[in-house]
């Protein structure tokens, strides 16, 4: 996938804002659990790579709401 500067909104209420920060989250999370698998061999199946620029993205996307939910409260 090439890198895109073609932005979206996606327009949530504060409370959903908190829910899909909890879920980049936790699928960061299960992402480098996924890298040290495949790391140790023990997910032969999965891109050692692959996994962790997923990690990578769901932590920048978790920032980046994170940022503008502060700008947005200031």
């Amino acid at each position: 996938m090439t890198a895109s500067t073609e932005t979206v909104t996606f327009t949530v209420s504060a409370a959903d804002a908190y829910w899909v920060r909890s879920a980049l989250s936790d699928s960061a999370i299960r992402w480098m659990d996924l890298w040290r698998d495949a790391m140790a061999g023990e997910r032969p199946d999965l891109d050692a790579d692959s996994c962790r620029s997923i990690n990578r993205r769901a932590w920048r996307l978790y920032e980046d709401l994170s940022e503008q939910e502060m700008r947005q409260s200031a």
